[in-house]
């Protein structure tokens, strides 16, 4: 069925019920010449701002086709521009127009801007150098790209610190009425994702023909999480990813049967998240 048919049906359905049809209408009014109320507001284009997360050089690069002056772009962190639901599902930088209000509500482009000045007040003491003022647009970009370069590469050296110790997890895994069961602390600092890797990277150093646990606690933002995988041999004994951590959460949190998690409750529950799943497997 079309979509015509469709609404000639709704329309004769309230037509035969007394409701009269009368054509659709556009907002704006048929040949007026005038503009509308809303169209004659203007915002002035020196006060709007862009904001784009950190590495995201295509969005950067859309608003400076569209005009923006690279001074009045600005790359933000996940905090700002990167949105997600906050449980596993669509996540992803994102960008945002800003409008400056005035000096009176802050310094121009945020917090950040005023994080970038005294790095280049240190440069022009180290150097002699200071910047010219027809030059300052450039190095704050400058330095920006370089502050972002090197969070990146403290990001990757801090997850092969965190996943290091994989094999040694593994080699410390305890018969639990033969099942090799892992369950661990992350170690400080790391992420929602090295967690869930480290997990995973355990479990694919314990023997595939033994049915191997793996639970990974971690503490956040005054937050404990908890991420356990499983291997084949284990869900063949019953042990599920997604009962594990329902276990340890009253019923909340999963994902899929090898890999799951659940995270919300105090950081003071990391020990009992693991005591809770080492039961569920001594009883299983």
């Amino acid at each position: 069925m079309k979509t015509a048919e469709i609404k000639r049906r709704y329309l004769a359905h309230f037509e035969a019920n007394g409701h009269a049809v009368v054509p659709s209408a556009p907002l704006p009014a048929i040949n007026d010449p005038n503009l509308l109320f809303l169209g004659q507001q203007t915002l002035d284009p020196a006060r709007v701002w862009a904001t784009v997360y950190l590495d995201d050089d295509e969005a950067y690069g859309i608003w400076r086709r569209v005009g923006v002056p690279v001074e009045r772009i600005v790359r933000r962190g996940k905090k700002d521009n990167f949105w997600s639901m906050g449980i596993p599902g669509p996540a992803g930088p994102c960008s945002e127009l800003c409008y400056d209000r005035g000096p009176e509500y802050g310094a121009e482009g945020g917090p950040e801007v005023d994080e970038v000045r005294p790095i280049l007040d240190r440069a022009a003491e180290l150097t002699g150098k200071r910047v010219p003022s027809d030059q300052v647009a450039d190095r704050v970009e400058q330095t920006v790209t370089q502050l972002r370069d090197a969070e990146k590469e403290l990001e990757k050296l801090r997850a092969q610190l965190v996943l290091g110790g994989a094999a040694a997890f593994a080699a410390q895994a305890r018969d639990v009425r033969g099942v090799a069961h892992v369950g661990i602390e992350a170690p400080e600092g790391a992420a929602g994702n090295d967690v869930r890797t480290l997990a995973q990277e355990i479990r694919g150093r314990i023997d595939a023909a033994r049915p191997g646990v793996v639970a990974v606690a971690a503490r956040a933002n005054g937050k404990a999480s908890l991420v356990v995988a499983v291997n084949s041999a284990a869900r063949s004994r019953g042990l599920v990813a997604n009962d594990l951590v329902k276990a340890a959460f009253s019923g909340r949190g999963g994902d899929s049967p090898d890999l799951a998690q659940g995270g919300g409750l105090p950081e003071s529950e990391v020990l009992n998240l693991l005591l809770t799943v080492d039961k569920t497997v001594a009883e299983a």
